[in-house]
C-alpha cells in the first residue's frame, strides 16, 4: 500500500511539472507572437511616413509646375502698334537726355564757382586765377590783381615788374594775382576791362578801385602801402565805432 502510495505522487509530481513546462512554452510562444505583431506594426507605420512624403512632394512639384509657365508658346512678335509706342517713348526719353545734358554743361561754369570752387593756382608768390577761383580767392582779404592778355605788348613788358611786386617785403598781407581775359571772358566782362593791363585792386569780395597811375616798381609799391594804410585807417574807424556802441 505504501508503495503504491508513493508511487501515484511521484506520478502527480510528473504531470505537474509537466503542465508547468507546457504552460511555460506556451507564455514564450505569445510573447513572440506580440512582439512580431508590433514589429509588423512598425513597419506599416514607417510605409505610411514615406507614402505621406511620397505625396507631399508629389503635390508640391504640381503646384511648380502649374505656377511656371511652360504650357505657354514663346511670343513670336510685336504688334505694329505696339512698337510704335515703344519707339515714341524711346525718342522722348533720347530727347529730355539730351536737354538735360546741354542745360547742365551750359548752366555749371557758372554755378560751379560758387558750389565747388577750386584753389588759384601759384606761381612763386603769384596767385593765377581762373573762373572756377577768383570769387573764392577774392572773397577774403586784399587783392591787386593784373588782367592781361598775353599777345599784348604792354602786359609783356609788366610782367617782369609784377613778379617783382609780388616777391617785395612791402606787400605783406596783400595778395597779388593776375587774370589771362583771353581764356577766363566772363571775369574781364563782369569788371568792364576794354584795354591791357588792367590793374583793379579788390577787399572781401569787392572791387575797390582801378589803378591809373605809373606802372613802375617803385609806383606800385607805393600805392600799396596807401591802400594797406587806408586799411588799417577803416579797421581804427570801425573799431571805435564799435565801442562807441558799447
Amino acid at each position: 500500500m505504501v508503495t503504491t502510495r508513493r508511487q501515484s505522487k511521484a506520478s502527480n509530481g510528473s504531470v505537474a511539472q509537466r503542465t508547468t513546462k507546457e504552460k511555460g512554452s506556451k507564455m514564450s510562444e505569445d510573447s513572440k507572437k506580440i512582439t512580431e505583431d508590433n514589429s509588423i506594426e512598425e513597419t506599416i507605420q514607417e510605409e505610411t511616413k514615406v507614402n505621406d512624403t511620397d505625396e507631399q512632394q508629389v503635390t508640391e512639384e504640381s503646384q511648380l509646375g502649374e505656377e511656371t509657365p511652360c504650357d505657354h508658346e514663346p511670343r513670336k512678335g510685336y504688334t505694329k502698334t505696339e512698337i510704335r509706342q515703344y519707339l515714341k517713348g524711346f525718342g522722348k526719353r533720347v530727347i529730355f537726355c539730351t536737354l538735360l545734358v546741354i542745360l547742365v554743361r551750359s548752366l555749371w561754369p557758372k554755378v560751379q564757382p560758387y558750389v565747388w570752387p577750386e584753389d588759384a593756382v601759384k606761381e612763386g608768390k603769384m596767385y593765377v586765377l581762373s573762373n572756377k577761383s577768383f570769387r573764392s580767392h577774392v572773397s577774403r582779404g586784399d587783392h591787386f590783381l593784373m588782367m592781361y592778355a598775353p599777345w599784348c605788348g604792354h602786359c609783356q613788358r609788366l610782367k617782369p615788374v609784377w613778379e617783382k611786386l609780388s616777391k617785395s617785403p612791402g606787400v605783406n598781407g596783400i595778395k597779388i594775382g593776375k587774370v589771362d581775359c583771353t581764356a577766363e571772358e566772363s571775369i574781364c566782362k563782369d569788371y568792364k576791362v576794354e584795354g591791357y593791363p588792367t590793374l583793379l585792386y579788390f577787399r572781401n569780395g569787392a572791387l575797390v578801385e582801378k589803378y591809373d597811375g605809373d606802372k613802375s616798381l617803385d609806383s606800385l609799391k607805393a600805392y600799396v602801402k596807401k591802400m594797406v594804410g587806408k586799411k588799417s585807417s577803416t579797421k581804427k574807424k570801425e573799431n571805435k565805432t564799435k565801442k562807441k556802441e558799447l
